[in-house]
């Protein structure tokens, strides 16, 4: 189904920007690097689990919910999300992601770099 889906944003000018397991490992990036996670694939929802059971970690973000979440703990930290990505993204011009990441960072990227007040500058 996801190759559908990216073929169908593809005709239409769109991205997708995809994390494997799941959209939490975006967010565990922010704090972490995952290298003792990079072994997950997307197989099993229990590998998000992982994840998720690591964002709630009590230093990263404890009351973490799929249902209500304090974005205001992540602003800071999107620079350091953006790095951490980027050197998890060893196949970076694959279609998919293979192994452990988010590709996300792609999208915020192109986020800030539209933004009058670019810190990448």
């Amino acid at each position: 189904m996801l190759s559908e889906v990216t073929r169908q944003a593809q005709q239409k000018g769109y991205f997708i920007a995809d994390s494997n397991p799941c959209f939490e490992t975006w967010l565990l990036l922010h704090f972490d690097s995952l290298d003792e996670l990079k072994e997950l694939t997307c197989e099993t929802a229990t590998k998000c689990d992982k994840v998720i059971t690591k964002l709630t970690h009590k230093d990263f973000d404890p009351s973490y919910t799929k249902s209500k979440m304090d974005t205001a703990i992540y602003i800071d930290r999107v620079l350091t999300a953006i790095a951490n990505a980027k050197q998890m993204d060893v196949q970076s011009n694959g279609r998919y992601l293979n192994q452990i990441g988010s590709r996300v960072y792609r999208l915020v990227e192109s986020i800030i770099q539209s933004s009058p007040n670019n810190p990448l500058n």
